[in-house]
């Protein structure tokens, strides 16, 4: 699915930074250059994809002892870590299908901040396609076939790892499948497809198979 405009993005992280919580669809990050964070940023990318709308990463809040917000923005050595092409390829070196994502400097609050806006995926849900190398931290590590999601209260990165998580990931799936039928069925002028009873069954199976 397209990202949204520039305008609206900055307007959904300007909104986060002022009344700053984490939810699936929004992640913070302290004022890190893109090495100290790039796998935690691939991971995370992979994750918001797998979302129904997608998400924001916002580089410039961090979180104190008490788990409390401090907004401090990103300085600029580190703001010039994250170019697009950068982020982009290292992402996708481990994501797949890739993640369409764009970096963005947000100006707000007399303070630049960082956001990788992620749209969710178009009809297969992303997958790590290679492992990390050796010697990786522990909470950066992915492997080959992992599939990422954002749930849980505190909100996390997780790898899917329950029949109820593949449900809901296969349910966005199976929609986004239906929805690009019934375009491709306006497109081409034609009223209906014939419709099989095992036409739901089908679609899971084959998005199943993708993963």
């Amino acid at each position: 699915m397209p990202l949204e405009s520039r305008s609206t993005i900055e307007e959904r992280a300007k909104a986060a930074i002022d009344f700053p919580a984490e939810f699936p669809g929004i992640e913070f990050k302290a004022n890190l250059g893109f090495e100290t964070i790039n796998y935690r940023i691939a991971k995370t990318s992979m994750a918001m994809s797998n979302l129904r709308d997608g998400g924001l990463i916002i580089v410039g809040v961090a979180q104190d002892a008490m788990r409390n917000f401090v907004v401090e923005g990103v300085s600029n050595d580190n703001t010039l870590t994250y170019i697009q092409e950068t982020v982009y390829e290292f992402v996708n070196k481990y994501a797949s299908p890739p993640v369409e994502l764009r970096v963005m400097t947000v100006h707000h609050r007399s303070k630049d901040f960082t956001v990788i806006a992620v749209p969710p995926f178009e009809r297969t849900p992303v997958v790590c396609r290679r492992n990390t190398p050796d010697g990786t931290s522990r909470a950066d590590q992915m492997r080959e076939g992992d599939c990422f999601v954002r749930t849980g209260s505190p909100v996390a990165t997780q790898r899917v790892k329950s029949a109820e998580m593949m449900a809901d990931l296969l349910e966005i799936a199976v929609v986004r499948r239906i929805a690009e039928q019934d375009r491709i069925r306006r497109e081409a002028g034609v009223s209906s497809f014939p419709v099989q009873e095992s036409r739901f069954d089908n679609e899971v199976s084959d998005v199943a198979d993708a993963l």
